[in-house]
């Protein structure tokens, strides 16, 4: 079982046609089931945020017991990245960036306040969850294919997930030099926190739908990147379950 979560329907068009079955699950939270290629698959719908997302990620792990979780959906590229609207992101590490004190001088990350994300971990957990290499590099290989035949570029590497997005240059600039993010998003941290505590690993597709900094909707792209995204999952998981068909 594979358990897949994105934000919002718009993110989800292929992967509701392709799982004809529709659960509530409690949280109300709505989950389409099936199979594709043999390889059965359920889809959730987290809705906008990291509190929805943590929220149906231990909803969805506790009902299905996943060997798997991934995570897709749009983001926001950094200008100085140079991504291109409908390019492909792979993240090797989530980050929290958020989470911490700003102050007149700098912004204090959980570390620098002695505040780990979860007890009793070795090492200790702050705001950078670094993801399962191994499915990183099972990924590579579906997302190299999906952007030779989509003529876009990818690019692996750490992705920020925040409250509030980039919407101007300062702002960007700012997050992007404290993080070294290719692109943020409003969900992925609070899955992979999710995730971490329940032991089960998480890979996470994104497709640039815009890039960060001064706001303008009419330069975005979304129909580009959540077909993106979803066309590198379904590479991804027709990949895995010829090799792992145990899943």
């Amino acid at each position: 079982m594979i358990v897949l979560l994105a934000a919002t329907s718009v993110e989800t068009s292929f992967w509701r046609s392709a799982l004809p079955q529709r659960s509530e699950l409690p949280g109300g939270f709505c989950a389409f089931l099936g199979e594709v290629g043999g390889q059965e698959l359920v889809l959730v719908l987290t809705g906008v945020g990291k509190a929805n997302a943590a929220s149906a990620c231990t909803v969805a792990l506790m009902t299905y017991r996943p060997a798997l979780v991934i995570n897709f959906g749009c983001a926001g590229a950094f200008p100085q990245t140079e991504l291109a609207l409908g390019d492909l992101v792979l993240a090797t590490e989530e980050i929290f960036g958020d989470e911490g004190v700003a102050t007149s001088d700098a912004f204090l990350g959980l570390e620098k306040l002695g505040l780990q994300l979860l007890e009793r971990q070795a090492p200790p957990l702050f705001n950078r969850l670094t993801l399962s290499k191994a499915w990183v590099s099972k990924a590579s290989g579906a997302l190299s294919a999906t952007s030779s035949r989509r003529r876009c570029q990818w690019r692996s590497g750490p992705v920020v997930t925040v409250s509030t997005g980039s919407g101007n240059r300062a702002a960007s600039d700012n997050l992007w030099h404290r993080t070294g993010a290719l692109c943020e998003n409003m969900e992925g941290s609070a899955i992979a926190l999710i995730c971490r505590r329940f032991g089960i690993d998480m890979v996470e597709i994104r497709g640039i739908s815009n890039w960060t900094g001064d706001r303008d909707p009419a330069a975005w792209d979304l129909p580009a990147a959540c077909s993106a995204a979803e066309d590198a999952c379904n590479s991804f998981i027709a990949h895995i379950s010829c090799q792992e068909p145990s899943l």
